[in-house]
């Protein structure tokens, strides 16, 4: 999420964005383990559906589920 929140604060003061292959420029890895693949993808769909509740709630039911 907060990529997306630098692209909002590029856009919203008048830069163009650009969508380009870094791969060789910079190398990362984003989870290293289970757990915390966890914690990044439940921290990012809370913060992606904060604003639509019935999604949210939508989105609890089915982490219980499984």
């Amino acid at each position: 999420m907060e990529d997306k929140a630098i692209s909002e604060k590029v856009k919203w003061n008048g830069y163009r964005l650009i969508v380009a292959d870094g791969m060789k420029v910079a190398k990362t890895r984003m989870y290293t383990s289970l757990p915390s693949m966890w914690e990044g993808w439940t921290k990012n769909i809370y913060l992606g559906l904060r604003d639509h509740p019935s999604m949210l709630l939508l989105a609890r039911s089915v982490r219980r589920w499984l």
